[in-house]
């Protein structure tokens, strides 16, 4: 089957644009990666940070890890922290391996 990038993220903004919480964070993946759209790290980032807020463990790792990496964002191991604890709460398993290498290099 052939992947068509630019009419799933069309579909994944609809769907996203209607408050579906997967849709939101795939489409925020597309947005920072540029595919199937143009990239755009600001609309990337804004549609992440509402699905890590409605609770998508995804959503909130992919933040946390954006802000250990210094990816897109400033490094801030203080938000790191915040929403990787929150994706390892919501049973993310590379959120709490990341944020037990998070603790020890902030203390």
């Amino acid at each position: 089957m052939r992947r068509n990038a630019s009419r799933a993220a069309h579909l994944y903004r609809q769907a996203a644009l209607r408050g579906d919480l997967q849709s939101q964070t795939n489409l925020a993946v597309m947005l920072l990666d540029g595919d199937g759209v143009k990239k755009d790290v600001a609309a990337g980032f804004q549609w992440m940070r509402q699905a890590a807020r409605r609770g998508d463990a995804k959503a909130q790792y992919n933040l946390g890890r954006a802000y250990v990496d210094g990816d897109g964002l400033r490094r801030n191991y203080v938000n790191a922290k915040k929403w990787l604890a929150k994706a390892a709460k919501g049973g993310h398993a590379k959120a709490r391996r990341l944020l037990k290498s998070v603790r020890k290099k902030a203390a």
